[in-house]
């Protein structure tokens, strides 16, 4: 019997690479993530700004200023191009067979494929840290934000009677503060 292997971040980078890279650029210039990754003299996260397409001449004269340009300036470019959630690899057909066999809609069905890319892309789960601890309408806001869905359709898709929550995929404490990475 032949062996499976893991997905490796090249097999996701192949498939996930450009819409990565757009969330990315969202939560640093639409979610507040540039608060911490713009530093005076560097960005502070090597693995992010190099996925971001930054070369090590780019930032010889870097200023945050400068930075936040650059981000905004890749960010309208890449929204241009507006790419989607891949329906081929096997990450996506696997959520898409969990969401017909519980029923998930198709917003429940994007986030749960962001929280999972989360936990499999070391770059994109160091983007989302650096947005910081969020309280749940943060969280529902920056969601919106990626995944392009009202927010109202978010926050129902969230509910602690959802069936993401019922089914004990995600949950997400109104109570307490959400952080990525943790």
């Amino acid at each position: 019997m032949p062996k499976t292997r893991n997905p490796s971040v090249c097999d996701l980078n192949e498939h996930y690479a450009p819409l990565l890279r757009l969330w990315i650029l969202q939560l640093m210039v639409k979610c507040n993530g540039s608060d911490s990754f713009l530093r005076d003299t560097r960005f502070s996260e090597a693995s992010v700004a190099k996925f971001l397409g930054f070369q090590t001449s780019d930032l010889e004269d870097y200023s945050s200023a400068w930075a936040l340009r650059a981000l905004t300036e890749k960010l309208e470019a890449i929204e241009a191009e507006a790419p989607k959630l891949p329906e081929s690899p096997v990450l996506a057909r696997n959520l898409s067979r969990l969401a017909e066999r519980i029923r998930l809609s198709q917003v429940e069905v994007d986030i749960l494929h962001f929280a999972v890319l989360q936990r499999v892309h070391p770059v994109f789960d160091a983007a989302l840290e650096l947005v910081g601890d969020l309280v749940r309408a943060s969280l529902v806001r920056l969601l919106s934000i990626c995944l392009g869905h009202p927010e109202p359709t978010v926050q129902d898709a969230l509910r602690d009677n959802g069936r993401l929550s019922r089914s004990a995929i995600l949950s997400v404490d109104e109570r307490n503060r959400y952080a990525f990475g943790s």
